[in-house]
């Protein structure tokens, strides 16, 4: 769902394009208006294209534990920084513009 504060309406993506359950949580809002948020059922990081309303699943960056959740996530310009894990862990950077990870911090 989205809230448009001017139409004071709510937009309904309707059912997810994967096909499974999403459970979202920790979302950012990338400067092209692509929506990145963190799955909450299994560890992932899905976009949402809210033109298409297209979900598509991300790679995870390498390090990152592939079986915990995210718990971090912003966008700052055209990078996007995730932390997955409940540890300690690196902040991993995404450049937004190509969609790969580029560092871990």
């Amino acid at each position: 769902f989205s809230w448009d504060p001017d139409a004071k309406s709510f937009t309904d993506y309707g059912p997810n394009s994967i096909g499974e359950p999403l459970l979202i949580h920790g979302t950012a809002i990338a400067p092209n208006g692509q929506v990145y948020g963190l799955e909450g059922l299994r560890p992932g990081l899905v976009r949402l294209d809210p033109t298409t309303r297209q979900y598509t699943r991300m790679t995870l960056p390498t390090g990152a534990d592939p079986t915990v959740t995210g718990y971090d996530l912003d966008v700052r310009g055209n990078l996007m920084f995730a932390r997955f894990g409940d540890k300690p862990s690196s902040l991993h950077v995404m450049d937004l513009t190509t969609e790969e990870w580029i560092d871990a911090i």
